[in-house]
């Protein structure tokens, strides 16, 4: 039997692809996940996302089942030395190990082009499902701050010879 992990396939996402990011950024559960917890209007995300999709210094990715039904969406900002990844799992999906999968599958993709950067996470402390789904990819908490008065946590991708 696959395991979810064999199964997750990322791919670049295209503009058909928007509509379904927005509505998994507009589920509840996943804005309370986020900083920012405002709904976002279609046509704000529309426009952001046909930028995202044209701005080198960002990577936008689809996971899909094994089966080819969309699970989540994984993005990476990129700077000079860091890469700080967005994961959302569809809700449907949530608590079978999509997270992990989807992390490690994005962090993967983006090693293998770029082992230069940072694999860099930022997540609210009272978000233990996406403390816990990033822990089991690997990453290790290494400071908190406040994100827009918000408790959080930055976690890096533990690399061979890194402390954590």
């Amino acid at each position: 039997m696959p395991t979810v992990e064999s199964s997750i396939r990322l791919r670049a996402a295209r503009l058909d692809d928007s509509r379904r990011v927005w509505e998994w950024r507009n589920e509840p559960g996943m804005r309370q996940a986020c900083f920012n917890t405002d709904p976002i209007p279609f046509d704000a995300h529309d426009a952001w996302f046909a930028r995202t999709l044209g701005d080198p210094a960002r990577r936008l990715f689809v996971a899909d089942a094994a089966d080819g039904t969309p699970v989540g969406y994984l993005r990476f900002d990129e700077t000079a030395s860091t890469a700080e990844i967005s994961v959302c799992v569809d809700p449907r999906f949530r608590g079978r190990g999509c997270g992990p999968a989807v992390i490690r599958a994005g962090v993967q993709a983006l090693l293998s082009e770029r082992p230069d950067l940072v694999p860099v996470a930022l997540v609210r402390t009272d978000n233990v499902a996406s403390a816990r789904a990033f822990a089991s990819a690997g990453f290790v908490p290494v400071r908190e701050l406040s994100i827009r008065g918000v408790s959080a946590v930055e976690m890096r991708l533990a690399r061979c010879g890194d402390e954590g």
